[in-house]
């Protein structure tokens, strides 16, 4: 729904740098904050419980029958709306399998980008691509069929013409040629994640000292802690640089096991990220290789875990359902992605609107994002 040219927005509660303010109004302009006042708007065009920066998954791969695989840029462009009706502003897509498929996904997310730049396409703002593998453990693959030798030359060949775009990347360290990959890499400015990855608490610690800063999906698709070998999940946990993404829907992970993340990476080095897929928010029954049944996506045959089954707004609902505070969910979900990515999306005035209203049930509201404005419930 296209906005008005100039709203006022009042938060009963209202976040920036890192904390909640009480009684706020905001004041925007042709998608622009003009104004950041305290006080209760009586003639705020809208209100919420609670107003956060915009919401950013930096690990999506589809959802409501979308994918980047498969979907052409206009089905992306109708499922980005879509998307921030369920409460999300901005999103690192991200294309996976064999480096062809992943080079046609970087053709169509090019497009859907420029359309968006041009005003032409609307919805959650594409902010680049995360590329999750070729370059992963056969030992740890899940759900993912695509297992390719890392080398420099196949990622210039599977990106080339798109290198602006590619802003993450995901690769096991431990395998032969990753360590000239991670330096290529860093060396393009691209975040590097170790994901898909069997590496030993050592060989993780030499990774994060060379650039790797991050761990894809925390404890899934990693070598396992054990107290004589505790695998690169703890090398994760205790560096304190080192952000680890973390799937909220309550499948990939038992809420004991975000509790320890959150506990050891503190309130700004924890991603709440969706993982997303196709299936995601699609009814039960069989797609292709996946069964979809009570929410979770399963890989036919083999039953593992393939993708998220929420987007990020309904996993801050379940932060807080398992005792963590709200503020430390919106740091998870809308702070930490955007600076990990370098994105400055904390709301100020003279820059661009990207915020998400909440109710009082912490289910989102309303998304605002630059000059168009969702409703999502």
């Amino acid at each position: 729904m296209k906005t008005a040219q100039k709203y006022r927005i009042f938060a009963e509660r209202f976040f920036r740098d890192g904390q909640f303010e009480n009684d706020v109004t905001v004041t925007v302009e042709n998608g622009v904050v003009t104004a950041i006042e305290h006080g209760r708007a009586a003639d705020a065009d809208r209100a919420y419980a609670y107003v956060t920066p915009g919401l950013i998954d930096n690990h999506i791969h589809g959802g409501d029958g979308c994918s980047v695989y498969g979907s052409t840029p206009e089905e992306m462009e109708t499922w980005l709306v879509h998307l921030a009706e369920a409460g999300t502003s901005g999103v690192m897509l991200a294309p996976s399998g064999q480096p062809e498929r992943i080079r046609k996904s970087l053709e169509n997310l090019r497009v859907v980008m420029e359309h968006q730049k041009e005003g032409k396409a609307g919805g959650a703002l594409v902010l680049g691509a995360h590329l999750e593998g070729p370059f992963i453990s056969a030992e740890k693959p899940g759900a993912m069929e695509a297992v390719i030798p890392p080398s420099v030359e196949t990622f210039r060949q599977m990106t080339e013409g798109y290198e602006d775009i590619v802003r993450e990347m995901t690769i096991a360290p431990e395998n032969p040629g990753a360590a000239e990959v991670i330096a290529y890499l860093r060396q393009r400015g691209i975040r590097v994640l170790a994901g898909h990855t069997n590496s030993t608490y050592d060989e993780a610690m030499t990774a994060f000292a060379n650039g790797v800063g991050a761990l894809c999906h925390t404890f899934n698709a990693a070598r396992s802690i054990h107290h004589r070998e505790p695998g690169v999940v703890t090398a994760a946990l205790t560096c304190p640089e080192v952000y680890c993404e973390m799937i909220g829907d309550l499948a990939h992970l038992h809420p004991g096991t975000m509790h320890l993340i959150r506990h050891c990476k503190g309130r700004e080095r924890v991603m709440l990220i969706s993982d997303a897929v196709m299936t995601t928010h699609l009814p039960d029954g069989v797609y292709g290789r996946v069964e979809v049944k009570n929410g979770e996506n399963r890989v036919v045959g083999l039953g593992c875990l393939s993708g998220g089954g929420c987007y990020t707004a309904k996993s801050v609902g379940n932060l807080v359902k398992i005792g963590m505070d709200f503020s430390d969910a919106v740091m998870a979900a809308a702070v930490n992605p955007a600076r990990w990515i370098g994105a400055d999306t904390e709301p100020a005035v003279g820059k661009h609107v990207f915020l998400t209203g909440w109710n009082k049930d912490f289910t989102p509201a309303c998304t605002h994002i630059g000059e168009n404005t969702y409703v999502c419930h």
